[in-house]
């Protein structure tokens, strides 16, 4: 999720919120003036301190209600996680901003909590009593979320709320209290925070390689599964080569994109632009109109020619589909094998091709068009460069993960695991490093599937 689409979301919510808030004040106004005032002849006044900090603690809580509960379709109806850190984990994992967006952004929305109670009640200024509305408000949210479906009960979401809560009162706390040692004690949560995300991402920065997105952020229970095979695996720790994908600053691929934009004559001077942590879009809303996905880490990258909408597919031959890529700048390597996968639609391939400290591996799919020219691409034929050669863990060691439930399946529920191949093939990590993986091919519960094992110990 772009910084874009989180103010935009902010800002839709908010007119809501405002709108709701405006109702109750406007309810509780005709309540305290009309019913405690004039029926009951009530004396306790309004301080306009008082009504100030009421005002924005309902648009606070509405406004979390409307972001948590009115932004998505019921698509998770019975979703529960209970297993804790586990986002922490796979946002280590994939290393992706969208996902440690999520998580600071479930800290931060809490921390108003912590900080508006106090100033509503003395009796919050207990901690113990700010942590038990903490608990009850997102847990609230949180079964609210998985009784109508519109998101998962996750024990990491009630952790991070709780901890944000903590941080709004630990800032108060330090505010009012005047001891120095009080207001450090205070703000731990906060320093907690703050510290360990730089330790982090210091430790990020400094590793030489980059994390893989096929370790699992919670293990298969393989407590029940029947695991067999009729293969030995070796137990002696294989030699493998590190290559490094081209990878592309933001600056360099929106040179490459304008390149090929210009290869199809087109201005690049109205290229619409939307960014985001590893890959961009470039969109080009003209006669005919453009679509550019490209990918940062790799180079690879999808185009579309919508014109494609208004002409028939069509068949052609491998020389004429080679000199109509020539002219869109794409050099086919000589090493590819070519293919007709369907009419109009072919593909070359290169199955991991070693040369001169290069390795060469991926695809090239084009469509062809009665119009004699190719309207789609999808470019993911990449040639990496030898970074050094590296020991791996065993086949053994990479089995008995398997065994452990240290793989990544999205159905958990393995009854029958088979194992009928493994080879070394590569994976690109979160750098743009492409390193050697163990990939184990079988059957699970009866239908054809590969587990992924990292090759680096």
């Amino acid at each position: 999720m772009r910084l874009e689409e989180i103010i935009l979301m902010l800002q839709r919510n908010l007119v809501f919120a405002l709108s709701a808030t405006t109702i109750i004040c406007l309810v509780f106004f005709i309540g305290y003036r009309f019913i405690y005032l004039k029926k009951f002849a009530g004396d306790k006044r309004l301080k306009g301190k008082q009504v100030v900090v009421s005002l924005l603690f309902i648009l606070y809580i509405v406004s979390v209600c409307a972001l948590t509960l009115l932004n998505r379709g019921a698509n998770y109806e019975g979703s529960v996680n209970l297993a804790l850190f586990s986002s922490y984990r796979e946002a280590w994992y994939d290393f992706s901003v969208r996902d440690w967006q999520y998580i600071y952004f479930n800290i931060a929305m809490f921390v108003p909590l912590g900080f508006f109670l106090p100033l509503l009640s003395k009796r919050f200024f207990a901690i113990g009593w700010t942590l038990l509305a903490a608990v009850l408000f997102t847990g609230f949210i949180e079964a609210a979320q998985y009784i109508t479906g519109v998101g998962i009960f996750e024990l990491d979401d009630l952790f991070n709320n709780i901890l944000g809560a903590l941080i709004g009162f630990g800032l108060v706390k330090a505010f009012i209290v005047k001891r120095w040692a009080l207001r450090v004690l205070s703000l731990m949560p906060l320093l907690l925070v703050i510290v360990l995300s730089l330790g982090m991402f210091t430790y990020y920065e400094r590793k030489e390689f980059g994390n893989l997105a096929i370790v699992p952020a919670v293990k298969v229970n393989m407590e029940d599964a029947r695991v067999s095979t009729t293969l030995t695996f070796n137990d002696e720790h294989p030699v493998a080569t590190v290559y490094k994908a081209p990878s592309l600053t933001k600056d360099e691929a929106q040179q490459n994109a304008y390149e090929i934009f210009k290869k199809l004559k087109v201005d690049t001077s109205s290229i619409e632009i939307i960014d985001y942590q590893n890959e961009a879009n470039y969109r080009y809303h003209g006669e005919p109109s453009y679509f550019i996905w490209l990918h940062f880490l790799d180079g690879s990258y999808e185009l579309t020619d919508f014109s494609s909408f208004d002409v028939e597919i069509a068949d052609t031959d491998e020389q004429t589909l080679t000199l109509s890529l020539q002219e869109m700048g794409i050099t086919i390597p000589e090493t590819s094998q070519f293919e007709r996968m369907d009419v109009g639609q072919y593909e070359w391939r290169v199955d991991q091709f070693e040369t001169d400290g290069q390795l060469i591996n991926g695809t090239l799919n084009v469509a062809y068009y009665q119009d004699k020219t190719i309207k789609r691409v999808v470019n993911n034929m990449i040639t990496y460069e030898k970074v050094r050669e590296i020991k791996l863990k065993s086949e053994q060691q990479a089995y008995n993960e398997i065994l452990d439930g240290k793989f990544k399946m999205y159905d958990k529920n393995i009854k029958k695991l088979q194992i009928q191949q493994v080879k070394q093939a590569y994976e690109l990590d979160s750098k743009g490093f492409y390193q050697p993986i163990y990939v184990f091919s079988g059957t699970i519960n009866g239908e054809e599937a590969t587990i992924s094992i990292p090759g680096i110990e």
